[in-house]
């Protein structure tokens, strides 16, 4: 989608514009590690990210890419939405109190992604 989206190519999503999903920019998973290295956190834990609708994750990379989100197609696959667009919100206290973070919000998370991507053509 990213990818796509900032060379301004047509993608073909197999979820609905309502289909959920978890997301952390690469940069926030990696100050996360590093804080998971650093740090004295142990046992499972949630990592906070931005549960976003698919569709307002189209509009915002489309935006901050200065194009339209009308690059998008949907193909909604029921089995494929099932098992990958569906995330609940995330519970994620344990984590941020041990000093965990996500993106500070959709578009931050975008720019980061966008700014992180190489093109080889």
């Amino acid at each position: 989608l990213f990818h796509a989206l900032a060379a301004d190519e047509p993608i073909t999503l197999p979820v609905s514009p309502g289909a959920t999903t978890a997301l952390q920019s690469v940069e926030c998973i990696a100050q996360n590690l590093v804080h998971a290295l650093q740090g004295d956190a142990t046992g499972a834990m949630n990592l906070p990210a931005q549960v976003v609708r698919v569709g307002e994750l189209v509009n915002a990379v489309a935006r901050a890419a200065g194009t339209h989100a009308s690059r998008v197609t949907w193909e909604p696959d029921p089995l494929i939405e099932a098992q990958f667009g569906r995330v609940p919100p995330l519970h994620a206290s344990r984590a941020i109190a041990a000093g965990f973070r996500a993106d500070e919000g959709l578009e931050a998370l975008v720019e980061a992604a966008l700014a992180g991507l190489t093109f080889s053509r």
